[in-house]
């Protein structure tokens, strides 16, 4: 009973891994790329709020 159990298991645990590597490479790559993206926006988004500070704390232009 023991046997054939974990055979069915095997049978089902051995495709679900290998789909699983394939899967886990896409989303590690997908990820990276997010990641690169999201790097990209974060620093454009905090240089132009440190202008926009630098020109809220410095509304009148002077130094």
């Amino acid at each position: 009973m023991k046997n054939t159990f974990s055979s069915v298991v095997l049978k089902i645990v051995d495709p679900v891994k290998e789909t699983h590597v394939r899967h886990r490479n896409w989303v590690v790559r997908t990820f990276s790329r997010l990641k690169r993206t999201l790097r990209r926006l974060f620093t454009r988004a905090t240089s132009s709020i440190f202008l926009q500070t630098n020109a809220i704390g410095n509304p009148s232009g002077r130094k």
